[in-house]
């Protein structure tokens, strides 16, 4: 995890499976979290894949609570 200026970063597998988790999770999340900026970064040489979820400093706070045990345990 990365804590970002506007959201925080998450770090998975870069396996295939978790690529195909990631992006079912996002297109659902889109549906009910209109106010996030999704990115997913994917490094290079089936390397890790970064969850981005970024926005007002708001948005920041609804993610530091929703996942505040996975940042609390990553930091």
């Amino acid at each position: 995890m990365r804590e970002l200026t506007d959201g925080y970063a998450f770090r998975f597998s870069g396996s295939n499976a978790y690529a195909v988790r990631l992006l079912r999770f996002t297109l659902e999340e889109r549906k009910c979290c209109p106010f996030f900026t999704f990115e997913l970064v994917f490094e290079p040489n089936h390397g890790p894949i970064w969850v981005h979820l970024r926005g007002s400093e708001a948005v920041k706070e609804f993610v530091a609570s929703a996942w505040g045990e996975i940042i609390a345990a990553q930091r």
